[in-house]
């Protein structure tokens, strides 16, 4: 009897086993309702319960689960085939599938798109990869069940064999289930071969996410959260139950989604649970993923309340709105588009072509759609056609998706009126900019420096307007053989008025007496002329300054201007000439400036550097630059070529700055050597005008030494006038801001002459014979050829920009 009770218990513990497992695996076929867009947040989960190893041995995973299905009863083998645009393989052994007939009927299977699951006959290609021995195949029936996976590029078809009479039938949500697992398992092992980093991303998935997520055990019971969860729920609630009903928990175990919205603690939250799974494949707890919509929730609500007033504010816009189709058909169009028209009617207009109303073709509206997709957006001015008036509309186009279909929406903004004006506007600025240039241009000339015949005393400039014209003034002026004066001075605020001030002063300065030992004279004639122009709120800061080459000294004014700095080239020393300050010119009728007349010794070989104030009106951290930096700038460029020291100190000075002057920058560099004494030097502006005069200047010195023929006469000049034009025009390009060096000298009756210019230089070989046939007419290469003949040596240096000749004085 006990024996009989035994064998009972035993049998009712296995019968009670087996109904355990296949109710389990009918349920798990659910699991595909899980979304994928969280599917990568389930598969970071399963991170904290130890699963993901196991699970990434794909080959393991994929045999167990086909070993599962064979338990049932009625399977009596299971195949995975793998299809790609290659092959066909068994999986997981990568067996090659050799009959053409197999792949053929896989691809057939896949021209269905709404099916996965196919029942097979036993004449199928598909069973010639059974290869049992205990079951005849003409007792088998089979299913294939396809599996697509387009992130690995790969069919998968997994084939069944089972019995056709078997008391214990395969259920599908058995298959559906085996299946799924298998679409997890082979995704895990994609990603843990393509993405190696994603496994960190997982990790981020869970703790870092923006979203909530709790893992609870089957009583609902929170086992583990993440950041956001505890941020959500700051009272710490410990059971989900608390929130969401107990029925949701069974319903989640049968396979059904969950997925509801709730007010907790007045937040508007969306929660989403779904199961999760131990290494068994058992339902070990819950996932669920919880979203604050409240924003969103308040978002909307006054989204649904303003909804009916954007539509009638569509419709009486103050601009025409018009949705069309991308070949140009009208969709809608608000009143004011139908208005601009002279339609009172929608329907007048629907569905006719924009190019029915505007100047513009299909072929154009063709390129514009293809702008707006490169672009999203476009901006165009289009005319209507002449029977709608010609009127201009400025449109901006941008694509738009009413449901899935693409449109183009522009919106229209008559600006006939402004596009008059702004042609008007525009012709009238074109003017402005017109006489501003010839204004600009007549400027650099007045600023231009005369011909400086001085020995000793060489000098470059710098000139940098804040606008087109501007308020600074410099001048050298040669007074006789070592006497030359130095003018630098800034007239108060820029642009034109300051400008026409410069001009006064300009011929204020031409006509002002220049006696190099009175030198007070002349400040008294320049303020007199200034204080008769000058507006009440306008001033002029100037220095002036007589070098005397022979004694090496300076005597100056300094009215209101900022101190000159002096490069000792001996000593290396820098000093500060400050001393003697007297008021601005202009500002007063009667300024006593007799006693404001400095001299100061100059170091017999130095630089002096004269500079406007808006060299010192650029800022760092709000700190305008000291003349103590200035200095320290002026020393480290010294050593460059001399002219580039004034562009090399500009260039540091908006280095060093975090915000520019708005001013007039002008400065002035002046060496004297007392070698120089020797070498006789002319520096003339590129003006043409100059050139004869500092030719009969230079032949007045030739003669005062040597006897000069007609025939030398003749060759220096017609050689002079060739090389010093070639460098205005070709070299210096007419720009008056720029110099025309011309030394010479006397060696015996042998005279030496040397023309340099500021350009870029040219290639001798370049230049066209101008005896050649071809070139009997062109204008171009016959002054080098002049000079050539007339020269006894010519020769170029290598940039092509300094031409030296040799001609030997004969006296006849």
């Amino acid at each position: 009897m006990a024996s009989h009770i035994i064998v009972g218990v035993v049998a009712l513990i296995i019968g009670a086993s087996l109904s355990t497992i296949i109710t389990f695996l009918i349920l798990r076929k659910k699991i595909h309702s899980v979304p994928k867009d969280y599917s990568r947040a389930v598969t970071g989960i399963s991170n904290y319960y130890s699963s993901l190893p196991s699970l990434l041995n794909t080959t393991k995973t994929i045999s167990f689960l086909m070993d599962s299905l064979k338990e049932f009863p009625s399977v009596v083998e299971v195949k995975l085939l793998r299809y790609d645009s290659q092959k066909v393989t068994l999986y997981p052994e990568n067996t090659l599938v050799e009959q053409a007939k197999v792949r053929s009927t896989i691809e057939r299977y896949l021209s269905y798109p709404d099916d996965e699951h196919f029942d097979l006959e036993a004449d199928n290609p598909l069973f010639t990869v059974y290869t049992g021995d205990r079951t005849h195949p003409g007792e088998l029936s089979a299913e294939a069940h396809l599996i697509s996976l387009s992130l690995m590029n790969s069919i998968f078809c997994m084939v069944v064999f089972f019995r056709k009479k078997s008391h214990f039938p395969i259920s599908s949500q058995a298959i559906g289930f085996i299946k799924n697992q298998m679409i997890i398992s082979l995704y895990l092992n994609y990603f843990s071969l393509q993405h190696k980093q994603d496994f960190e991303f997982l990790d981020n998935v869970y703790y870092k996410g923006p979203v909530a997520m709790g893992i609870t055990d089957l009583e609902g019971k929170l086992i583990s959260m993440n950041t956001k969860f505890s941020e959500l729920f700051p009272d710490s609630i410990s059971n989900m139950k608390e929130i969401i009903e107990s029925a949701v928990f069974q319903s989640i175990l049968q396979g059904n989604r969950f997925e509801k919205d709730i007010v907790h603690n007045k937040k508007n939250l969306k929660i989403q649970g779904f199961p999760s799974f131990g290494n068994e494949g058992n339902v070990k707890g819950f996932v669920f993923t919880i979203i604050d919509e409240s924003i969103q929730y308040l978002l909307y609500k006054k989204l649904e309340v303003s909804e009916n007033r954007y539509r009638m504010l569509i419709k009486k816009l103050p601009v025409g709105l018009v949705i069309m189709n991308k070949k140009g058909v009208i969709y809608f169009v608000n009143d004011n588009f139908l208005f601009s028209l002279g339609y009172a009617e929608f329907n007048k207009v629907q569905g006719r072509d924009i190019d029915e109303f505007f100047d513009l073709s299909k072929d154009d509206y063709k390129k514009m759609a293809i702008e707006i997709e490169k672009k999203e957006s476009l901006y165009i001015k289009i005319k209507t056609l002449s029977e709608y008036g010609e009127r201009v509309f400025s449109a901006n186009l941008r694509k738009i998706f009413l449901g899935e279909e693409e449109y183009i929406e522009a919106v229209f903004q008559d600006v006939s009126l402004e596009n008059a004006l702004y042609s008007q506007l525009s012709e009238k600025n074109k003017l402005l900019e017109e006489e501003l240039k010839t204004a600009r241009m007549v400027q650099e000339h007045i600023l231009a420096i005369p011909t400086l015949y001085t020995a000793g005393v060489r000098f470059h400039n710098f000139y940098k307007p804040s606008s087109q014209l501007g308020g600074d003034f410099y001048d050298i002026i040669p007074i006789d053989e070592i006497h030359v004066g130095i003018i630098i001075a800034d007239v108060s605020g820029h642009g034109v008025s300051s400008s026409l001030i410069t001009a006064m002063l300009k011929i204020l300065v031409e006509f002002a007496p220049k006696d190099p030992h009175k030198i007070h004279e002349m400040m008294h004639y320049l303020n007199t002329g200034l204080v008769k122009v000058m507006p009440e709120d306008h001033f002029i800061t100037l220095f002036y300054g007589i070098i005397d080459t022979h004694n090496h000294s300076m005597e100056y004014i300094n009215c209101g201007h900022p101190f000159p700095l002096i490069h000792d080239d001996v000593t290396k020393e820098i000093t500060i000439l400050s001393q003697g300050v007297s008021y601005p010119l202009g500002s007063f009728k009667n300024l006593a400036l007799e006693d404001a007349v400095q001299k100061v010794k100059l170091p017999a070989n130095c630089k002096m550097l004269f500079y406007t104030d808006g060299l010192l009106n650029f800022k760092k951290e709000r700190i305008s630059l000291s003349i103590e930096h200035l200095k320290g700038i002026f020393k480290e460029s010294i050593g460059m070529q001399t002219r580039e020291i004034l562009p090399q100190i500009y260039l540091n000075v908006v280095k060093n700055s975090t915000q520019f002057t708005d001013d007039d920058v002008s400065m002035l560099l002046i060496l004297l050597n007392k070698e120089w004494q020797y070498k006789k030097l002319l520096s003339i502006p590129s003006n043409v005008m100059e050139i004869d005069i500092a030719i009969v200047r230079v032949m007045y010195e030739i003669e005062r030494h040597l006897r000069l023929g007609d025939d030398d006469k003749w060759k220096i000049y017609t050689a002079l006038y060739e090389a010093m034009i070639n460098a205005v025009e070709h070299g210096n390009t007419y720009n008056v801001q720029k110099r025309v060096n011309l030394f010479y000298r006397l060696v015996n009756n042998l005279a030496v002459f040397k023309v340099r210019d500021e350009g870029a230089g040219f290639i001798l070989k370049d230049v066209p014979n101008p005896l050649a046939k071809e070139n009997m007419l062109k204008p171009s290469g016959r002054g080098v050829f002049m000079i050539s003949k007339m020269m006894d040596k010519v020769k170029y240096n290598k940039a092509g920009n300094e031409l030296t000749m040799f001609l030997r004085i004969r006296g006849e």
